[in-house]
């Protein structure tokens, strides 16, 4: 596999000038790779190349992993990108606090590199799910809509998510929420979820990584032939007819 034109960019922040230059001749056949040598540093070079993914160390000089990890959380700019922090703190509250400021992924020193680069397409993919479905989300302009999108597309891939659940979460009864969606969208609210799931189905088929079963089961459909009948009915042509056709699927090559 090869690095492709299109190859996503990683920002690597590491004060450790052996493991930076590891990770960096390692990650360079698939990525386009740029790194820092502290926290303080890889804000500024996040800010500057917009990577697509930022691996960090935790104890660093002048801002640790930590500090950097928040300053991304809280840019709208750079908020949406992965973090995967590098760290020989494998104590759970270590691990835990990392969560806590919203890290993706946490791997603990040492690892080898072949997990590193499995975690970062993963990631990537997973991130590019998001940010299609947000696309989505951001069509709508009614901000009930975008309430209601934002709580299905939270829990899209809960086979058991039903009306009572996103009426509870709008503090709104079953009845209220029914109507006014009816009013709004012209639909249902069973009728909604459903076609917001197809859509969101719709999205992830042109990715390759998944079989038709994954993906039905991704987008909160329990049986593979019932999405499949009511993909047919929304779209006109089945799952796997659709698939086919998609000119722009994103295999995990151009990923990389």
């Amino acid at each position: 596999m090869y690095k492709s034109l299109n190859a996503k960019t990683i920002l690597v922040v590491e004060d450790n000038e052996r493991l930076r230059a590891n990770i960096t001749n390692a990650l360079e056949f698939y990525f386009h790779v740029t790194y820092a040598q502290n926290g303080a540093e890889g804000i500024k070079q996040a800010k500057s190349i917009k990577p697509d993914l930022v691996i960090t160390d935790i104890i660093m000089p002048e801002m640790n992993g930590y500090e950097l990890l928040q300053s991304l959380k809280k840019d709208n700019d750079l908020k949406h990108v992965p973090v995967i922090m590098l760290t020989a703190l494998g104590a759970d509250e270590d691990i835990i606090k990392g969560w806590d400021f919203g890290a993706d992924e946490y791997i603990v020193k040492p690892f080898k590199m072949n997990l590193l680069i499995s975690r970062i397409q993963n990631l990537i993919k997973k991130n590019t799910y998001s940010l299609s479905a947000q696309h989505l989300l951001n069509k709508k302009v009614d901000p009930l809509i975008e309430q209601i999108n934002a709580h299905i597309q939270t829990n899209v891939g809960d086979i058991n998510y039903a009306v009572n659940h996103l009426a509870d979460s709008l503090n709104l009864t079953s009845t209220q929420l029914n109507r006014r969606l009816k009013k709004i969208a012209g639909q249902n609210t069973i009728t909604y979820i459903k076609n917001f799931r197809l859509d969101f189905a719709n999205q992830l088929l042109k990715f390759k990584s998944y079989n038709i079963t994954e993906v039905a089961r991704q987008s909160g459909f329990s049986s593979s032939s019932y999405f499949i009948k009511q993909y047919k009915l929304k779209f006109g042509k089945s799952p796997k007819q659709n698939r086919n056709k998609y000119t722009n699927n994103v295999e995990l090559t151009q990923i990389l």
